[in-house]
């Protein structure tokens, strides 16, 4: 069949030079009679095109497009649109293809909405639209907090509640609420650099460096990534108006898929430096493993030595000492629920937020792992092309880990550009991809009181969605990679 974009055709019987008609075909068959009361002895409603009615046959006009049926019945010539008696639903553009034409246009529109509602919730955190109760803040304020304990040379002190809080006191103005701090000293060195700056400079930095970086990785995987079409992933926002590291987080990520098959060591490297949030690297191990990557494994694990020996010999042993002894802390936060448990993005939030008990919430998180985890080393057992490789990996991180918040949806960005260089794709992807694109926007904590876990909807959906278009594709070997 002609594609969906193509003009409506009529065939042109051999030896005739005239459009043969066809009053009785069938939709469902694509057969029907003829005028004369014959039927064509193929599906292709034509007769064959040479020794039928003793005529030989007609040469194909000059420069005439021509289309050949599969069993050489008949000649299709294009038939102008004007002359077209009935409507096609083959003229009309296809919804992928107007997706795709259409994009800078989407997401300039998307990124005017997003500044604008950006504003419009900065205005609002500093009491320019309602008076507020007490100081407000960002988790930026607990990286510079703990950097300023650090710089201060205290660096145990940043996870010690009570100092890191009364740092963020004298920081923010009293009243301000907590924001915790459970990152490694690897982290926390970073953390004391940048807190060697004022406060508001000291932010931009952070987050334009990292922004930066996750551009030119995100290129390194698209090269014909527009920078508009990066600032409207909603989850960018999210991320700048937090004062969070998910930046950092997705460039590592891109970075590390990207360089995996031609640059083993820079990949381990990538993934390696991911330790300084290991829980989001809960896959990784998994995906190296099943794919046979050992040197970028061995890579990874000279890296996270490297910066565990470089933050000893910065802080002393006693910084991971307060680091280790706080580790059981977060458990407790958030069996209580002290942060918002709607913004996560794994079943864990939804069923704690929903009222299920811990331990019924940690075994369904403890499925949802290993069904995640078992579906990454398929695919990365099986050998598919990088882009289905790279893709499930990162879908399967939001919903498989079961503390990441709607700011790390920027991982569903990196997945969506490996997921653009699958070939073949299904006529459903670029749609089903949009969507995926937009359902960050409201993922935030807008409201603690009525949570619309559009933060776990956002990565089951995209999990979903890269799952349905590799899956049976990578096992039957029908998937291939497109260039960069």
């Amino acid at each position: 069949m002609p594609p969906l974009d193509s003009p409506p055709r009529i065939d042109v019987m051999a030896g005739t030079g005239r459009p043969k008609s066809h009053p009785s075909v069938s939709p469902l068959t694509d057969r029907g009679d003829v005028a004369g009361g014959r039927k064509p002895s193929s599906p292709c409603l034509g007769p064959i095109a040479s020794g039928q009615d003793g005529r030989a046959p007609v040469i194909p006009l000059k420069n005439a497009p021509l289309e050949l049926c599969p069993d050489a019945c008949a000649v299709s010539l294009p038939l102008p649109a004007s002359r077209s008696r009935l409507p096609s639903l083959s003229c009309l553009p296809s919804l992928s293809r107007l997706l795709r034409d259409r994009l800078p246009l989407h997401a300039a529109v998307l990124l005017g909405l997003e500044l604008g509602f950006f504003v419009f919730l900065v205005a609002g955190a500093h009491g320019a639209i309602v008076p507020l109760d007490r100081p407000s803040s960002t988790d930026f304020l607990s990286f510079y907090a703990a950097g300023v304990l650090a710089h201060a040379g205290t660096p145990w002190l940043a996870y010690d509640r009570t100092a890191h809080h009364a740092a963020e006191q004298a920081l923010a103005g009293a009243g301000v609420a907590y924001n915790y701090f459970y990152y490694p000293p690897i982290f926390l060195a970073i953390c004391a650099q940048i807190a060697r700056l004022p406060y508001l400079p000291a932010y931009v930095l952070f987050q334009a460096a990292t922004g930066i970086a996750c551009f030119f990785a995100a290129r390194a995987i698209r090269r014909d990534l527009p920078w508009y079409v990066f600032l409207a992933f909603p989850a960018f926002w999210w991320t700048i108006g937090t004062g969070q590291n998910a930046l950092a987080t997705a460039a590592l990520f891109a970075a590390g898929t990207a360089a995996i098959d031609r640059r083993p060591w820079l990949a381990g490297v990538c993934f390696g430096a991911l330790c300084y949030k290991p829980h989001l690297g809960l896959l990784i191990p998994v995906a190296l493993i099943a794919g046979g990557h050992w040197r970028a494994i061995a890579a990874a694990a000279v890296t996270v030595l490297t910066l565990t020996a470089g933050s000893v010999a910065l802080f002393g042993a006693a910084a991971w000492q307060a680091f280790f002894s706080a580790a059981a802390a977060p458990a407790k936060v958030y069996a209580a629920q002290a942060i918002f448990m709607g913004g996560l993005t794994s079943p864990y939030g939804v069923a704690m937020t929903l009222g299920l008990n811990r331990e019924a919430s940690i075994a369904l998180q403890c499925v949802v792992i290993g069904l995640t985890g078992w579906i990454v080393a398929r695919v990365w057992c099986a050998g598919a092309p990088l882009p289905a490789r790279a893709a499930i990996l990162l879908a399967a991180t939001p919903v498989a880990v079961p503390v990441a918040m709607f700011y790390d949806l920027m991982l569903v960005f990196v997945a969506l550009l490996w997921l653009s260089r699958l070939r073949p794709a299904p006529s459903w992807l670029w749609p089903a991809m949009a969507a995926v694109f937009v359902l960050p926007l409201f993922s935030g904590n807008l409201s603690t009181d009525t949570p619309m876990f559009l933060a776990a909807i956002s990565a089951a959906a995209c999990f979903a969605t890269v799952l349905a278009a590799v899956a049976g594709p990578v096992w039957s070997g029908r998937l291939v990679s497109s260039p960069a």
